[in-house]
């Protein structure tokens, strides 16, 4: 009789260890499900900050007045030809600290003009210089027109003229 108690011992106390181990299987799941959930929602709540954040900085770039400025030389925006190329609607503008020159330049010559840097030389009346700028110039097929731009942090309007070398 000994054993056959042993035996429902036995078998009620492999039954209780097992819905022991299943209770403590579901507790770590619960656990774990807890945790990925929390640190998703901290993931989420961090983003929606750093988005506000960038938000509340595109706001205040709207309010920052831009300033336009122009060089008024005549002589500046006269059409040019440097290196074959015909230099057109040129224009040189200082907008927020930054001077940008631009023009359409077209190629007037025979051959194609391989890309390479090239220098603009700003000048004063007295046709000294005043600045360099050194930027790269796109390839140009015969008689192709493309626009040219070029910036700096130098103030440049009080420039007369230009020469590219």
């Amino acid at each position: 009789m000994k054993k056959a108690k042993h035996g429902k011992h036995s078998i009620e106390e492999e039954k209780s260890k097992s819905n022991r181990k299943i209770n403590k299987k579901i507790i770590y799941a619960l656990i774990a499900i807890l945790v990925v959930g929390i640190v998703v929602a901290a993931i989420i709540f961090g983003v929606n900050r750093i988005e506000g954040i960038k938000l509340g900085n595109i706001f205040e770039q709207k309010e920052v007045q831009i300033t336009t400025e122009e060089n008024k030389s005549e002589e500046f925006a006269k059409e040019k030809e440097f290196l074959g190329l015909k230099f057109q609607n040129i224009s040189l503008k200082r907008e927020n600290g930054i001077t940008f020159f631009s023009a359409d330049v077209t190629n007037v010559t025979e051959t194609k003009f391989e890309e390479k840097d090239v220098k603009i030389i700003f000048q004063n009346e007295s046709a000294e210089q005043l600045a360099s700028l050194v930027t790269k110039m796109k390839s140009i097929e015969p008689n192709e027109t493309i626009k040219f731009e070029a910036a700096t942090s130098v103030d440049l309007l009080n420039s007369y003229t230009f020469v590219i070398e």
